[in-house]
């Protein structure tokens, strides 16, 4: 049957998100040949036991992690959790058209009508949870950067405990902004109390004499949204 269903609430709770699985698991339980419970992947099989673990592309700033949940092998993408199940030799998101499947090197990831990408293994799993010792220097990445269709500003400042994002208000703040490096330009900003680090994903973006010229930041709910970055000598006006 069509089914639509919305569902409104005022808090960001990532357990909310389970309620529409529950109700499309009453309507259209005699829609699936077989019983949920098989349509998932042991996170401890053989052939899944060793993907769990943190995956990027750096030219579009992907990044996903694959973790176990209730024995159950999950992929967290912009945070949003996608149980997975086997189909046509892919593991797919019984959620979204997320699919993937493991290559050498990594994994092979596509959503929609995109093209596949390739992603490559740089950490295990619950890595870039928190920013650890920063051995760096980033200051490079400090500024003010304007998106000017939402006419919003980020300033990015680096200190002792590394690179952090905050908005130039006394009463706005972003539930994001620590950043924590994954390689090169590549960075997310881990969230208390969300079960990965995929949340905020960040990628710095330069010109061809290799100057930091603008940053490209995805959310769950948009991506890759595109600020430039503001010379040192216009960040004053920007920032009224």
């Amino acid at each position: 049957p069509d089914l639509g269903l919305v569902l409104f609430a005022n808090v960001l709770d990532p357990d909310i998100l389970q309620l529409p699985d529950r109700v499309a698991d009453i309507v259209l339980e005699s829609e699936f040949p077989q019983a949920r419970s098989s349509m998932v992947i042991d996170a401890q099989a053989e052939d899944a036991a060793d993907l769990p673990g943190v995956y990027a592309e750096f030219e579009e700033g992907l990044v996903v992690e694959l973790a176990e949940r209730d024995g159950s092998l999950v992929c967290y993408w912009l945070g949003d959790l996608n149980p997975l199940f086997e189909k046509e030799g892919w593991l797919q998101s019984r959620k979204t058209t997320l699919a993937l499947r493991a290559v050498e090197g990594g994994l092979e990831f596509r959503t929609g009508c995109e093209a596949p990408r390739l992603l490559q293994r740089v950490a295990g799993p619950g890595a870039f949870r928190s920013a650890g010792a920063v051995s760096a220097d980033l200051s490079e990445y400090e500024g003010h950067y304007h998106q000017a269709e939402l006419a919003e500003t980020h300033v990015v400042r680096f200190d002792d405990d590394g690179l952090s994002v905050m908005l130039p208000s006394p009463v706005r703040h972003l539930v994001w902004k620590r950043l924590v490096r994954i390689e090169g330009d590549l960075f997310v900003s881990p969230i208390d109390g969300e079960p990965s680090c995929t949340n905020v994903t960040v990628r710095f973006l330069r010109d061809g004499s290799d100057v930091v010229t603008g940053l490209s930041c995805s959310i769950n709910r948009c991506r890759n949204v595109l600020f430039n970055r503001v010379p040192k000598g216009e960040s004053a006006s920007v920032e009224k």
